[in-house]
């Protein structure tokens, strides 16, 4: 498991600027930029799209193209997608509750506070074939007195060995997005896709 977490800890390498542009060719803004799984030797490009109208300002689509340098065939390649938005925490009190639709690839997450101190609903989606997505807690699976977040905890996620749909109660949540497995061949690229 390669992440790119906690910015300068990232296990990826950039091998490119992160290359801005309003308007884009496509959308209202565009990023675009390139990396490095230096362990797997996978080359990551990376696209961001946004839109400014109204009917469009509330999504992101976000493309990774996944390049096999090695010459060897990658077998059981997974990406994962994991947003933690802490929505409302109030004197160490945790107000965010999360959901994961299973048959449609997307979650969310809301402030449970009444009324909510913050009531926008924030979300993220999978938009391609072989997927998964939970919802995570936080203080079981990311917390050093949990699991701390290890990279066998992760991989459990994305593989779909850990999952979860709804949150019971109000607590420290995050959701996590997946797709995969694939097969990647030398010199071959796939595409994942989120919003």
């Amino acid at each position: 498991v390669s992440t790119g977490e906690n910015g300068n800890n990232s296990e990826f390498s950039p091998i490119t600027s992160v290359d801005i542009y309003s308007p884009g060719s496509a959308a209202d803004n565009e990023a675009y930029s390139s990396f490095i799984d230096q362990n797997t030797r996978i080359r990551i490009d990376f696209k961001a799209l946004a839109w400014n109208s109204s009917s469009r300002a509330n999504f992101v689509i976000m493309r990774y193209i996944l390049r096999n340098i090695t010459d060897s065939t990658l077998s059981n390649i997974y990406t994962g997608f994991y947003l933690d938005f802490d929505i409302h925490n109030e004197s160490g009190t945790w107000y965010d509750k999360a959901f994961w639709n299973d048959s449609e690839n997307w979650g969310y997450m809301w402030d449970n506070s009444s009324p909510p101190s913050h009531p926008a609903y924030v979300g993220l989606a999978v938009l391609q074939p072989s997927t998964r997505g939970s919802i995570v807690n936080n203080p079981t699976y990311v917390y050093p007195s949990g699991m701390g977040w290890a990279d066998s905890v992760k991989y459990n996620f994305i593989s779909g060995a850990f999952h979860s749909t709804t949150a019971t109660s109000a607590d420290d949540w995050s959701l996590i997005g997946a797709a995969g497995p694939v097969d990647i061949s030398p010199g071959v690229a796939d595409t994942f896709v989120y919003a």
